[in-house]
């Protein structure tokens, strides 16, 4: 069996819904955003040895996950024809759906990374509790003051998926959903992040990426193709849910292309480079997980919450433990 490296962290399938005529796209990098790559959806949206996971015997599996997400992918081309049709979606289809969102949601790397972040921050506290009590030996000279660096197993974050898509699900069930055809010369753009939702009673200025102090009050966007985009609001009733609408206000599509530029997490994905520059205007922040804490009296209380801000590396695994 051939071994697969490149693991796509989004769809091919997807990808394929915002190509150009030549069935190519741009992907920038929010790192070089004026250096975009123009290829195929097979060549872009990949990390190497991304699904990659242990096995019991010692060895690496680098294809299982890989395939599974292809089997689910698989019917994702039927469901997006139906919706161009303005077909009525099945039960069947719907569920499909929310399959493709809660994989999309859990598998991108501003998922997984915020996992690793937040497990990294925990096993700093714990240390810095028993360092506190004396139950570590002491510290090397060299080493006083210094911050403690922690790296996390990639395969934890994998593992978190589950937990990650049965929060991410709660929104539904409160959340209306529309699917609009965009119907203006202004295509869609999308990125590595795609699923965006926040506080619809905000402004815009002061958005927090996927804060709502209520559940009720989601505004929810999902790019589908350069011509179509999930849309869920407060405002919509069961009588909307899943039916078609038409966007003719260019002023609409420009305003989920900021937020998908504001979202994107590495990389956005572009038909054309007539949006370069809202690209580049928006490449120097990402959605990343701010996480705080103080000491109390009864403990430590940890606070967290996403934000619009830097992208930091987070220390390499060594599966070898060096």
């Amino acid at each position: 069996m051939i071994k697969k490296h490149k693991h796509h962290i989004i769809p091919v399938t997807y990808l394929t819904g915002f190509i150009d005529q030549q069935g190519k796209l741009y992907q920038y990098l929010k790192d070089s955003p004026g250096s975009p790559q123009y290829n195929a959806p097979r060549v872009l949206g990949h990390r190497r040895d991304y699904y990659s996971q242990p096995t019991p015997e010692g060895k690496t599996e680098y294809n299982k996950l890989e395939d599974f997400f292809s089997t689910i992918e698989s019917a994702w081309p039927t469901i997006v024809s139906k919706m161009f049709s303005k077909k009525i979606l099945s039960q069947g289809d719907c569920e499909l759906l929310y399959q493709f969102l809660y994989l999309t949601k859990t598998r991108v790397p501003a998922t997984r990374d915020a996992i690793e972040k937040m497990l990294a921050f925990q096993v700093k506290e714990t240390s810095k509790i028993l360092e506190m009590n004396e139950l570590f030996p002491p510290r090397p000279p060299e080493l006083e003051g210094m911050e403690l660096q922690v790296s996390i197993d990639p395969h934890k974050s994998i593992h978190a998926m589950k937990n990650i898509a049965e929060g991410f699900s709660r929104i539904f069930d409160f959340t209306r959903l529309v699917i609009y055809h965009n119907k203006t010369s202004t295509h869609l753009l999308t990125s590595d992040n795609p699923i965006i939702y926040f506080d619809a009673s905000t402004y815009e200025k002061e958005m927090q990426p996927y804060s709502s102090r209520d559940l009720q009050n989601i505004e929810f966007i999902f790019p589908i193709t350069s011509h179509l985009v999930l849309h869920g609001h407060p405002s919509y009733t069961n009588k909307d849910h899943f039916s078609y609408r038409v966007i003719n206000n260019a002023d609409m599509i420009r305003r989920y292309n900021r937020l998908i530029c504001k979202f994107a997490y590495e990389r956005i994905f572009s038909a054309s480079k007539d949006h370069e520059p809202l690209i580049i205007k928006h490449a120097g922040k990402s959605p990343v997980l701010n996480i705080n804490s103080r000491q109390l009296d009864a403990g430590t209380l940890t606070r967290w919450n996403h934000e619009f801000g830097t992208r930091t590396k987070l220390p390499k695994w060594d599966k070898n433990g060096n």
